[in-house]
């Protein structure tokens, strides 16, 4: 792992988005209202990730985070698309814990690996995490394990025609 910066935050942003609207896709047959207030989410996390650069803030990537978080916990964890939302969030608590933790990186795998899972453990519960934990080998990017995690659960359900990512 390397010290997190700009360029990963923004293509983890987007990534995430994209699992996001796909959800969304999914979800606007049995309610239109929620897949459209994800989208927002989805949209206003691309945007505060794309602004964000190594050094700044995570207010705005918080907030971001937090109304998708809220959007997702309405979903219910019967929905047959529910591991893709377990993913999701799963994938919304990690950026965060690295985006909070960034100050603190120094570049070492281990140290900063470690430092971003106990900020994960201090993130707050939503009936979505630890639904689905991401798993990551050494050396693999997140944003690999994410797009490995998606793309094996659509194999596993080409019923719900779910993109990969």
């Amino acid at each position: 792992m390397c010290k997190l910066n700009s360029n990963q935050v923004q293509i983890d942003g987007a990534t995430i988005a994209s699992a996001l609207k796909s959800i969304a896709a999914l979800e606007q047959a049995s309610n239109p209202t929620v897949a459209a207030n994800l989208i927002t989410a989805a949209n206003a996390l691309v945007a505060a990730t794309q602004n964000w650069q190594t050094g700044d803030t995570t207010v705005e990537i918080e907030a971001a985070v937090s109304s998708v978080q809220a959007v997702l916990a309405v979903i219910p964890q019967t929905a047959p698309y529910a591991p893709f939302v377990a993913i999701a969030s799963d994938a919304l608590v990690i950026i965060l814990a690295n985006i909070q933790t960034q100050d603190k990186q120094t570049g070492d795998q281990l140290k900063d690996a470690l430092l971003v899972k106990a900020q994960i453990e201090a993130q707050p519960d939503n009936p979505w995490v630890g639904v689905y934990k991401i798993k990551r080998l050494p050396f693999e990017s997140f944003r690999s394990a994410l797009v490995g995690a998606w793309n094996k659960e659509a194999d596993k359900h080409p019923e719900l025609n779910v993109p990969k990512l």
